[in-house]
C-alpha cells in the first residue's frame, strides 16, 4: 500500500473505519447500562464525574438541555441514587448536583467494558500488528489538535 501525503484517502478511508468500529464498542458499553439510565442521564454523570459537583444551570449549558428537563433527569438520577442534590454554600436558591459513589462506580464499569471489548477485538492481532496499531494510533493522536477532553467527554458521553 503506497500512501501520499497529497492524497491519503485510503488512510482516511481507514480511519473512517476504525472510528465505526470503536464507536460501535461506545454504543454496546452504553446498550449495557440503557435498562438503568437514558443515554442523556448518562452524559450528565459522565458531565459530573469529569468536572465534580455543579450548579443545575451549568449542566443545563453543558448538555444544551432545556431546564425543566435537565431538572427532570438530574431528579431520576437523584432517585436512582446515581447523584445528589445539595444546597450551594454561597446561595441557597442555587442547587448544586453531585455524583455519588454509585454514579462514579457506573461510570467505571462502563469504561471496564470498553477496554474489554477493545481488548478482545486487539487480542486477535500478532505482536507485529500491535505494535503497528499502537504506533498508529499515537501518530494520529499526536498529529491531530488536542481536543477538549471534558467537553468532548461531555457532548459524547464518553468516559
Amino acid at each position: 500500500m503506497e500512501i501520499f501525503h497529497d492524497g491519503s484517502e485510503q488512510v482516511a478511508d481507514s480511519i473512517l473505519r476504525s472510528s465505526r468500529a470503536i464507536l460501535a464498542i461506545a454504543v454496546k458499553s452504553l446498550n449495557e447500562i440503557e435498562e438503568v439510565i437514558s443515554i442523556p442521564q448518562y452524559r450528565i454523570l459522565v458531565i459530573l464525574g469529569g468536572r465534580g459537583d455543579l450548579p443545575m444551570n451549568e449542566i443545563v449549558k453543558e448538555t444544551s438541555l432545556a431546564p425543566a428537563s435537565a431538572t427532570r433527569l438530574c431528579a431520576d438520577l437523584i432517585k436512582k441514587g446515581l447523584l445528589d442534590r445539595k444546597s450551594h454554600p454561597d446561595d441557597r436558591r442555587q442547587v448544586i448536583v453531585a455524583i455519588t459513589n454509585e454514579g462514579a462506580k457506573l461510570l467505571k464499569d462502563v469504561t471496564e467494558s470498553r477496554r474489554r471489548m477493545i481488548q478482545e477485538v486487539v487480542s486477535k492481532l500478532s505482536d507485529g500488528d500491535l505494535t503497528d496499531v499502537d504506533k498508529g494510533f499515537e501518530l494520529f493522536a499526536n498529529a491531530s489538535p488536542e481536543p477538549d477532553e471534558k467537553l468532548l467527554a461531555a457532548r459524547l458521553g464518553w468516559s
